[in-house]
């Protein structure tokens, strides 16, 4: 009769436990889909996030982050002079603010978030008044090449 018992016992375990296993087992397949497609996102998310990296460091390499500058095998050296104020679109003149002086017929070197770019500055103006050289505390206009945004630093190239 203890044999018995036991074998019933052993049966009734057996039982619940499967029944458990199969009520259980819709539960467990849906939590390994999301599981999957949680790992999938995560995965897809980081190769975006990698290729950026890898696109930005080459475009960084491209065009060079460095302070000094080679142009036609001569080595050039730039100074900040001055941060873009203000920029007029319809005429393409940026006002600096100058930390510096700059005179006119100097290359310059614009540099930004979205621009980077270097000119000659060919004629400049002070309150629409030509000037052949501006000092440190003037805000002068230049007509740019490419369109400027504020807080673009301006940096005198010299040979």
């Amino acid at each position: 009769m203890k044999a018995f018992l036991i074998g019933l016992l052993f049966l009734f375990v057996l039982g619940f436990l499967m029944c458990a296993g199969i009520i259980l087992f819709p539960f467990l397949m849906l939590l390994v889909f999301f599981l999957r497609i949680l790992i999938v996102l995560a995965l897809v998310v980081f190769s975006i996030w990698l290729l950026g990296k890898i696109v930005i460091l080459f475009f960084e390499e491209l065009r060079g982050k460095t302070g000094k500058r080679e142009q036609k095998g001569a080595e050039m050296t730039e100074k900040e002079i001055g941060v873009i104020s203000h920029y007029f679109g319809k005429v393409s003149v940026g006002i600096i603010a100058l930390n510096d002086t700059l005179k006119a017929g100097e290359t310059i070197h614009i540099k930004g978030m979205h621009d980077d770019f270097t000119q000659k500055v060919e004629s400049m103006q002070i309150e629409h008044a030509d000037v052949k050289e501006a000092k440190k505390g003037d805000a002068v206009g230049i007509k740019v090449a490419h369109p400027v945004h504020e807080h673009d630093k301006v940096y005198r190239v010299a040979a």
